[in-house]
């Protein structure tokens, strides 16, 4: 961790300074600067990163240190600090501020780069560990922010480490709140703070009582005010915003050719839709057509059917009146049966009472046949008579 003493002197050039801090540590070249120039700095804010003692750096070397005929404006501009401690592990630091979308990318590329460092004829066993560590002004995964991340080969389902020599961290500088408590306590949070400072007097405040801090402010200091200094960090920071404009700009080409991308395809399913529109309307237009034909066929039918119920309703009414008539002729002709025979009635009645008076005639002259032989004669002619009328009546 990083040296504290109860009290430490401020420099005279560090206690004037006054107001917005016009290029801070976020500035990749002040970064890069500061920390080359002052190695105590450096070392301060490795052992705070790496949780080590100040012993146990028995060596620090910047290997890519800045040299004069480097062009700061550049895009390619050597971002990060290339360290090596102790002889034996690679250390790269990098200031990034804005975020490009490709960090993930980015700082693998830079720590396989800095991981292939065997020459010829060297064992692989021999390779030494790298650890690439990012300040980060934006957070790299939303979805999961943390302060201070660290990432390494695991294996997928049981997490056993697969190499200890290859390592990525992250400090989220815009989530300096997530600290936890092991890295307030390696003073993580304080480097993050002094990091963020925008004027000289919050700067000083988080630096007292801090050496190496104390000695950052004051390298910082004295880079804002030497022109050269000024003129390079202000090409970073001018080359920075020309990348995030560049980069804006392609975002907005991008977008617009994929703006362009959907509006083709819009248009595209637009006219398939007026295509297939005027397709729905000829044939909504036959099938008004075929229903206009079927409207009038159903109402030929209705005036043929309505033409047959008539006549039906005509046959119908024709056979009431029919059945009315017959009715009334059975109504007659039940009548007459009915007048027959009561008349049949009444003349067997008749005839039963003429039958008993020829019974009774022909009992009459059956007695008087006892008198003379004259008289039965003459009686048995007068009963011939009365029985052929009486045969007569019978069958009638």
């Amino acid at each position: 961790m990083s040296p504290v003493t109860s009290a430490i002197s401020v420099p005279e050039i560090l206690r004037n300074a006054t107001g917005p801090i016009e290029f801070g540590f976020i500035n990749d070249y002040m970064f890069r600067a500061v920390m080359e120039k002052n190695i105590p700095v450096l070392k301060g804010l490795i052992c705070s990163l790496l949780h080590l003692r100040p012993e146990d750096l028995s060596s620090v070397t910047v290997i890519n240190p800045i040299l004069e005929g480097d062009s700061y404006s550049s895009k390619e501009f050597i971002l990060d600090i290339e360290i090596v401690l102790n002889n034996n592990l690679l250390l790269n630091l990098e200031m990034q501020v804005a975020d490009e979308h490709n960090w993930p990318e980015r700082s693998l590329s830079y720590l396989c780069r800095r991981f292939d460092q065997l020459g010829r004829g060297v064992v692989y066993i021999d390779c030494k560990p790298a650890i690439h560590i990012g300040f980060l002004d934006f957070t790299p995964f939303p979805e999961c922010a943390e302060f201070y991340a660290t990432y390494k080969l695991l294996n997928i389902k049981n997490h056993h480490l697969y190499s200890d020599k290859f390592t990525l961290s992250v400090i989220d500088l815009s989530h300096i709140e997530l600290a936890t408590r092991e890295d307030k306590a390696c003073g993580l949070d304080k480097w993050a703070r002094l990091f963020k400072a925008k004027t000289w007097e919050e700067l000083k405040m988080i630096a007292k009582d801090d050496l190496a801090m104390t000695e950052a402010a004051e390298s910082l200091c004295i880079l804002n005010a030497d022109e050269p200094a000024r003129a390079r960090a202000r090409a970073r920071q001018e080359a920075i915003l020309h990348e995030q404009a560049m980069q804006k700009r392609q975002e907005d080409l991008e977008r617009a050719k994929q703006e362009a991308v959907l509006h083709a395809q819009a248009m595209q399913k637009r006219q398939e839709d007026l295509e297939r529109a005027k397709q729905e309307a000829v044939l909504h237009a036959q099938a008004m057509q075929k229903r206009q034909e079927d409207l009038e066929r159903a109402r030929q039918e209705a005036v043929l059917h309505a033409q047959a119920m008539q006549k039906r309703q005509e046959d119908l009414e024709r056979a009431t009146q029919e059945a009315i008539l017959h009715e009334q002729a059975m109504q007659k002709r039940q009548e007459y049966l009915e007048r027959a025979k009561q008349e049949a009635v009444l003349h067997a009645q008749a005839m039963q009472k003429r039958q008993e008076t020829l019974e009774r005639q022909l009992a009459e002259r059956t007695s008087q046949l006892h008198g003379t032989e004259e008289k039965y004669r003459a009686a048995m002619s007068e009963i011939e008579q009365l029985r052929a009328e009486l045969s007569h009546y019978q069958h009638a």
